[in-house]
């Protein structure tokens, strides 16, 4: 983008930016609160990536940083896929079965029960309309004019239980740790049926974690 694109586009933003300042004043909720913020602070982000790449644009023209240009390149092509989230980030490594949520720590999705095992990523669930409330129109007019995506999206494990409301074990639990090359599906003796497991995961370290239901 050249520099009149870039001074359009950081305009619109600083337009919507208040325009959600403003709208906050009528949540009535802490959840609609925290979107608008989050949306706040990712409209800030994107002033910050615009601003790099007006500054980098300047060095192209001065000529005083020859490989501005370059550094210019990759700036757009990031700022090409800057998107706005929300509520939940979800990052799935398809080639370690591993997954993480918001930055966090990576986790396998290596599950099993009486049936066998499996690999299950959890999944990212957009929010309705009516859950984003008043914003609704304001992050298609974002998406509209400014080509910059809003992502809102909670996400949920299994069968759709978000993983706060999963039900804990409320008995022992015991944990076999693996062999640092051994395969990812072990036999283990337990003193307990397998079907009586509320849950069995590999994590990282390779080790195995099995929960059990109280009977």
């Amino acid at each position: 983008m050249t520099t009149d694109q870039n001074l359009m586009l950081y305009a619109k933003l600083a337009g919507f930016r208040l325009v959600v300042v403003a709208n906050r004043f009528g949540c009535d909720s802490d959840f609609s609160r925290e979107l608008h913020d989050r949306l706040i602070e990712g409209l800030d982000a994107a002033f910050a990536r615009i601003q790099v790449m007006m500054a980098l644009e300047r060095s192209v023209l001065a000529g005083e940083d020859e490989f501005a240009e370059y550094r210019l390149q990759g700036e757009t092509e990031i700022f090409g896929r800057f998107t706005i989230n929300l509520l939940d980030d979800l990052e799935i490594d398809d080639d370690t079965h591993e997954y993480r949520i918001n930055g966090g720590g990576w986790i396998s999705a290596l599950t099993a029960d009486h049936s066998g095992a499996e690999v299950q990523f959890p999944k990212s669930v957009g929010l309705t309309d009516e859950e984003f409330g008043p914003l609704v129109s304001i992050i298609k007019d974002i998406t509209q004019e400014t080509g910059i995506l809003v992502d809102a999206a909670r996400v949920v494990h299994g069968r759709g239980a978000v993983e706060d409301e999963l039900p804990q074990a409320t008995a022992h639990s015991w944990c076999f740790a693996a062999r640092p090359h051994a395969p990812a599906c072990l036999t283990v003796d337990l003193p307990i049926p397998l079907s009586s497991c509320a849950r069995v995961r590999l994590d990282s370290r390779k080790t195995i974690s099995i929960s059990l239901r109280r009977t």
